[in-house]
């Protein structure tokens, strides 16, 4: 998650700590090969979750003109960036489309703010509105909240834009480098193929001279033996 700068602490005082350090999936399989690797392997103690994936977001902030006049400036969903499905889970179980965040102001009229906001944040506080079961009574728990030092490291975009040009100008390198390689291997390839020839060829005329030579030798043996009966019957 990519948490704009200075609004960390409200995701950190919302989203459990074990969830904040949590891995999410959205594949099933991958759940359970991070389980044995992570859990039985490493014997890390993380939940690790399964998201359905989606195509768009699922839900939508109320209109924020409604309650600007209570000093309402946000909902936690325009704070916050990140993958599509994470996002979305975080508006299923969190409710961050409909959490806002207001000012001091906020907190000074906090007893105006409408009911249906059941959760909402000032600057340095947390505002939980709690109705009762058996009548419409209300009341509104408000608690002091700090940072976590959890969620406050930012995402350099233009950094990781530029990792990503450099990654994808690898990844073309690495691919022709393999062609070149593929190519040589394949005139290497040619080359054995023309040296296994001259191989058998040579073998061939070697084969051939030694015949040659073998004759030579034995025709020279029969020359001698003519010479010698020449010489004994004059």
């Amino acid at each position: 998650l990519n948490v704009k700068e200075g609004y960390s602490k409200y995701f950190e005082n919302l989203i459990p700590l074990r969830d904040l350090l949590a891995f999410t999936c959205e594949d099933k399989d991958d759940v359970q090969v991070l389980f044995h690797h992570l859990r039985n392997v490493r014997k890390f103690d993380v939940n690790i979750y399964s998201v359905k994936p989606v195509r768009s977001l699922e839900f939508a902030s109320p209109p924020l003109s409604a309650i600007a006049k209570l000093g309402f400036t946000h909902f936690l969903l325009d704070l916050v960036e990140g993958p599509l499905t994470l996002i979305n889970h975080l508006c299923r179980s969190k409710n961050i489309h409909a959490i806002p965040l207001g000012s001091e102001r906020t907190r000074a009229v906090s007893d105006k703010v409408p009911k249906n906001f059941q959760l909402f944040f000032t600057p340095n506080h947390r505002f939980h509105v709690m109705t009762s079961r058996y009548s419409d009574e209300s009341c509104c728990e408000m608690n002091e909240i700090a940072g976590k030092n959890l969620l406050n490291i930012s995402i350099d975009n233009a950094a990781l834009e530029n990792l990503k040009i450099q990654r994808a100008e690898l990844i073309r390198s690495s691919d022709k480098c393999r062609n070149e390689q593929i190519g040589i291997e394949n005139q290497i390839k040619e080359l054995e193929v023309k040296i296994n020839d001259l191989d058998t060829r040579k073998s061939q005329i070697e084969s051939k001279f030694y015949n040659v030579e073998t004759c030579k030798t034995n025709l020279q043996r029969q020359i001698k033996l003519v010479e010698n009966l020449k010489a004994r019957f004059p």
